[in-house]
């Protein structure tokens, strides 16, 4: 483990080291909303150390440097992702400030301007700062041969890739999770607020809606316009400081996340669930994470899309089957909303991959109680059984629908009034 104080401008780039951040596919989206972004940009301008800005507390990453001299230093991140998307958001937004006072200052905009060349030397300069800590650059000498286009887009969501200008290659420093399309909203932000002009990006589907999106135009038109109040507010950006934890494994990373979270870190019960399950299978089978994550996935998303269906069903799972071996825990003969974790946490402990196992295998009969007419039930009688208890919320049923669609008999004949 390698812990280290660093403002964020050391973090983001450090002199001679190129460093980049990778969300894992795992870590839940972006889920700041407009009271989260205004106490950021509240506690950037009223920390009353000028010395050394505003604690933003721990990032945790795993380093998956390839170690190749000359390679950028790659780090997936476990914890701090809410802060360093928001941030990266607020560079965004404060680039494209700048980049309307050039287009003042060039006389391409419709607005007068009274700066001198010295006065835009110096708001480039700045705009140069901002952009390393958004963007890397991979410039080509004229005689230097240049990788095709159809390679570096191969490697596009692995190497951070975003797109060519002239001789110049484009790398984010932070690239986002794809779960509800964070990274490809964040990609087109970079076109959109003009970090990369001569790069078209289609604007994804229901961009606006989205809190990514939402983000940026809220820290746009909530940023001051004049040179002095943003290169202020970019100096305080810059002295935020982190605490940076580096580790080798997704196994030790998920050790340091569990203890922050024990102190408190918000997390729903399925992000604390199914972080726990993966993270025990990691420490078994190191480097299985992946092939967890998506095993997991499938289980969501046989249940559909609602949080609450989820959390429902890994109660009503374990009240339904917790005779089972390796399922029962002392002292619990019910599982609720305050001991779900607990509960969970004893069974992964006894046996991860066969509760993950048996959860994916039984949501489909979960999914078929809860939203009958999303699943493909070739038994006529059973889905309009089904349809009609849904109807009626019929709640207190899951459980022991769950239980009975389970069971042997009822496999066999797939019909609700034979089981």
């Amino acid at each position: 483990m390698e812990p280290s104080k660093q403002p964020l401008s050391k973090l983001l780039t450090i002199e001679g080291t190129y460093e980049s951040y990778r969300i894992p596919k795992y870590q839940r989206p972006y889920s700041w909303g407009r009271d989260d972004w205004q106490q950021l940009l509240d506690d950037i301008e009223d920390d009353s150390n000028e010395t050394e800005g505003h604690f933003m507390g721990s990032v945790i990453c795993v380093d998956v440097s390839s170690g190749t001299p000359g390679d950028p230093r790659i780090f997936e991140l476990i914890d701090g992702q809410q802060r360093l998307i928001t941030l990266s958001c607020l560079l965004i937004a404060l680039w494209s400030k700048f980049n309307n006072l050039v287009k003042v200052a060039e006389g391409t905009s419709d607005v007068g301007s009274t700066w001198d060349e010295d006065d835009l030397s110096d708001i480039r300069s700045t705009m140069d700062d901002v952009r390393r800590k958004i963007l890397r650059e991979r410039r080509y000498q004229s005689d230097e041969k240049m990788p095709s286009m159809s390679i570096l887009s191969h490697y596009d969501s692995d190497h951070f890739y975003v797109g060519r200008r002239k001789r110049t290659d484009y790398f984010c420093r932070l690239l986002p999770s794809t779960q509800d399309f964070n990274r490809d909203d964040y990609i087109y932000a970079l076109s959109r607020y003009g970090l990369l002009p001569d790069v078209d990006f289609k604007m994804p589907i229901r961009w606006g809606s989205r809190r990514l999106a939402r983000c940026l135009s809220y820290l746009f038109e909530t940023l001051p316009s004049d040179f002095s109040s943003l290169r202020k507010l970019f100096k305080r950006i810059n002295a935020l400081v982190f605490i940076h934890i580096s580790v080798n494994s997704q196994a030790d990373a998920f050790r340091l996340f569990e203890a922050i979270n024990n102190r408190g870190v918000p997390l729903s019960a399925l992000d604390i669930i199914k972080n726990s399950i993966l993270a025990t299978l990691e420490r078994s089978e190191p480097g299985s994470i992946d092939e967890s994550f998506k095993y997991w996935s499938s289980m969501t998303e046989t249940l559909g899309e609602d949080s609450i269906v989820h959390e429902s069903y890994l109660r009503h799972f374990y009240n339904a089957f917790q005779f089972e071996d390796k399922r029962n825990v002392p002292k619990h003969n019910r599982a609720t909303r305050s001991t779900i974790i607990r509960i969970f946490e004893s069974m992964i402990k006894a046996d991860a991959k066969g509760l993950l196992t048996d959860l994916v295998e039984r949501a489909t009969y979960y999914a078929a109680v809860t939203q009958p007419e999303k699943i493909s039930i070739d038994d006529q009688q059973r889905r309009w059984s089904l349809v009609n208890l849904s109807r009626v919320e019929a709640k207190p049923s899951h459980q022991f629908l769950l239980y009975l669609l389970d069971s042997p008999r009822c496999q066999n004949s797939w019909n609700l009034y034979r089981c």
